[in-house]
């Protein structure tokens, strides 16, 4: 799992997949580990509530909160417009992406 840092927003309702009570955060990233359709975690370490996400939990999706989460999102798989770490990680899900911070679509190579 790749860190996100902390950001004062949390999953949207439609994209949380389950959520953990009582747990510690790596505990929190190898339950979305453990599911093969969890591609991200929001943390809040207040009262260790574990969010899964059906969507790497990126800050423009998240609905604002007034104390920080930890986000951490499933490396090697991103979906356009998503942050991203290489191009790999784009072409997965969409060939012909590149990775230029966010996954974007390039036109077909001629």
């Amino acid at each position: 799992m790749s860190e996100l840092g902390e950001h004062n927003g949390t999953l949207p309702t439609d994209l949380v997949l389950a959520t953990v009570n009582d747990v510690l955060e790596p505990s929190c990233r190898h339950l979305c580990l453990s599911r093969p359709h969890c591609l991200g975690t929001t943390y809040r370490p207040r009262d260790q509530l574990c969010l899964l996400s059906a969507r790497r939990p990126a800050p423009s999706r998240l609905e604002p909160a007034e104390e920080p989460w930890l986000l951490a999102a499933r490396r090697g798989l991103a979906f356009l417009d998503e942050p991203c770490e290489r191009d790999e990680d784009c072409r997965l899900v969409v060939p012909w992406s590149e990775c230029r911070a966010d996954c974007l679509r390039l036109p077909p190579r001629r």
